[in-house]
């Protein structure tokens, strides 16, 4: 007997082309029958009429602090997300040392969260306290190892602070988190260059994870910034990532062809680079 029986819905399963009508058995937490026979179930849900999805993955979620107020994260789950991937744009829950948790400390006063932590094994630790609605996955931001080790001024990484940077990010990867992130318009990794990217990520040992980017220009420099990544793919092996590609101001749209002609170009190369777009033309960011 299962827990749960979903029956005659639309099934759509990101595989089949075309929607299917199936019913559904789970048990525990796991889809364990896909079929059209039914079958008995300890709570039973008729979806006739409406379409049954896995649960969507946002792969571009700033709910660091936020899911430690509210663990529910309805706001997610009601739009059928049951994944969300956070530490993007260089910013994440961890590490933070130095400068990085002196700003940070000011924010969780401000949010009234009482916890703290320094590296991503002592923030899973509270999260897994809060009994989350939704599973997270994160990425260590760039700007955290830059404000850790060398604040926020405008300077070059020498290759002392490099080095503490790199073992920052190594523990971060094995704490679990599944890959990298720059936000290269906002300090303090807007004062990186292309060199320092290259080095953190630069790990025979690293290649599995992900490179995304909230790139250095999404306007007057964008086809700069779309080469810039490319490099960075190119000299590391590594898979990157354009966080919510755009070309913005009406000047720059026309430069749209060209983008994805780099795409496609850097592609056929071999270098692995993918791109994301939020579906609304809006944009907002903080004041930093």
């Amino acid at each position: 007997m299962f827990d749960y029986f979903i029956r005659n819905g639309f099934v759509i399963d990101g595989i089949s082309p075309e929607p299917l009508r199936k019913n559904i058995g789970i048990s525990g937490d796991k889809i364990s029958y896909l079929g059209k026979e039914d079958h008995k179930a300890h709570k039973i849900l008729d979806v006739e009429g409406l379409f049954v999805t896995p649960g969507f993955i946002d792969v571009h979620g700033h709910s660091e602090f936020n899911i430690l107020l509210d663990g529910r994260a309805e706001g997610k789950l009601l739009q059928g997300i049951t994944t969300e991937i956070n530490g993007n744009c260089g910013f994440s829950a961890a590490p933070l040392y130095g400068e990085a948790f002196k700003r940070r400390d000011e924010e969780l006063q401000y949010l009234g969260i009482q916890e703290r932590w320094h590296d991503l094994k002592g923030y899973f630790k509270i999260l897994l306290s809060k009994k989350i609605g939704l599973n997270f996955v994160t990425l260590c931001g760039h700007s955290n190892l830059r404000g850790s080790v060398i604040g926020y001024d405008d300077k070059p990484a020498d290759g002392r602070a490099l080095q503490k940077m790199k073992a920052l990010y190594h523990h971060s990867l094995k704490s679990g988190a599944c890959g990298f992130s720059t936000g290269l318009v906002y300090p303090p990794g807007m004062y990186s260059d292309t060199k320092e990217i290259v080095e953190i990520l630069k790990n025979p040992m690293d290649r599995s994870v992900i490179y995304t980017s909230h790139i250095r220009s999404e306007s007057e420099n964008l086809l700069e910034a779309i080469e810039e990544i490319i490099k960075v793919g190119k000299e590391t092996s590594v898979k990157v990532h354009i966080s919510h590609l755009k070309t913005s101001e009406r000047q720059n749209w026309s430069k749209i062809d060209k983008v994805i002609q780099l795409l496609e170009s850097a592609r056929e190369e071999g270098i692995g680079i993918t791109a994301d777009s939020y579906p609304y033309i809006a944009s907002s960011t903080d004041l930093d």
